[in-house]
């Protein structure tokens, strides 16, 4: 079984952390315009904003993410 990774979200983890999101969203009855999605995963990437994430990888899978605000 391969090792879980968990590291720093980055802008080449998109496709990865899309389907984690919306899970996220599904999980707390939450609604958001899809507009959104990008807005939110380019301000948790750019290293601009007080915010980030961490994603898990387990091989290529993704296994789960969070995100983080100060």
């Amino acid at each position: 079984m391969p090792e879980i990774t968990i590291r720093p979200l980055t802008a080449a983890d998109r496709a990865a952390w899309t389907p984690l999101w919306h899970g996220y969203l599904t999980f707390y009855k939450a609604t958001l315009p899809a507009e959104l999605d990008d807005v939110t995963f380019g301000r948790l990437t750019s290293g601009q904003e007080p915010m980030g994430g961490f994603i898990a990888f387990q091989g290529d899978k993704a296994l789960g993410m969070t995100n983080w605000v100060i």
